[in-house]
């Protein structure tokens, strides 16, 4: 995919929700944010937090934390759209922990934020 499934007009806005420290305005944020992707974006991110959602309700069989679900997931859900890749540095690494931050969130808040 060229566009990302978050899409790149709404990826400052993601970044933004990242950096809220108050749970109940990033998931509000994220909810904001969320309404504004397209229809179809918005249903197969659904069912992507969804998906991983059954595999994080058997982390004792299969140890995938939320966290770890949401480090695999966050790099390709929330990227800039193909050709606008940045330099892997230490602020792109920092940049990609707030992502994970709201990978984390969506896990524990979807249906708040998808309702």
């Amino acid at each position: 995919m060229d566009e990302p499934l978050c899409e790149s007009k709404l990826y400052m806005e993601f970044w933004s929700a990242a950096n809220q420290t108050n749970k109940a305005q990033k998931v509000a944020q994220l909810k904001s944010t969320v309404e504004k992707m397209r229809p179809a974006n918005r249903d197969t991110f659904l069912y992507v937090i969804l998906f991983c959602n059954k595999f994080v309700k058997r982390e004792p069989q299969n140890k995938m934390t939320t966290v770890n679900m949401a480090l695999m997931f966050a790099p390709n859900i929330f990227r800039r759209r193909k050709g606008d890749e940045e330099e892997v540095t230490i602020q792109t690494i920092a940049k990609m922990q707030l992502h994970i931050s709201n990978m984390v969130c969506l896990f524990e808040n979807y249906e708040e934020v998808f309702e």
